[in-house]
């Protein structure tokens, strides 16, 4: 009896299916890769891109930030906008929109995915070990470098402070 009962949890562990993290990482370059190599490759993921110049937003950036806006990236089966930021001509932050009804859900499945949840709070969770985040101001999923994790950590306890 004992023999079948652990045949059959075997059987269930291998049907239930299971959230990974590299589920939810966006097919895009990987991060320090550069900006006109991340150009190349998502002009073929993107429907129409936009470059554009930013303030100095992150610490990393010495010289320039730069931005590529990508609209109607396949992500999670649906068209979406997203965010591809560049610290000296390295991409160092991916952004994904979502819509807010997909918030909880998500939510739910980015603790199953990532674990530890290192800052929760009303604008929402930051895995700082996985370096991403899911927000709620805006609704969006964000996939950090490791080199900036640190500071987009302290901008989300910033953020929240001022969201209550």
């Amino acid at each position: 009896m004992t023999l079948l009962l652990f045949a059959l949890s075997l059987i269930f562990i291998d049907i239930v299916p299971k959230v990974h993290a590299n589920d939810f990482r966006p097919d895009v370059p990987a991060f320090y890769s550069s900006i006109d190599d991340v150009k190349m490759v998502m002009g073929e993921r993107c429907v129409s891109m936009r470059v554009r110049e930013l303030d100095l937003l992150l610490d990393v950036a010495r010289e320039h930030q730069q931005q590529i806006d990508c609209y109607g990236f396949e992500y999670l089966g649906t068209p979406r906008f997203m965010e591809l930021m560049f610290s000296d001509g390295e991409l160092d932050l991916v952004i994904v929109l979502i819509e807010q009804e997909e918030f909880t859900e998500l939510a739910s499945e980015f603790r199953e995915a990532y674990g530890q949840v290192t800052h929760e709070s009303n604008i929402g969770l930051f895995f700082y070990f996985d370096a991403v985040a899911i927000r709620t101001q805006p609704h969006e999923l964000v996939f950090t470098s490791k080199r900036t994790r640190a500071n987009y950590q302290l901008y989300m306890d910033h953020m929240s402070r001022g969201a209550k």
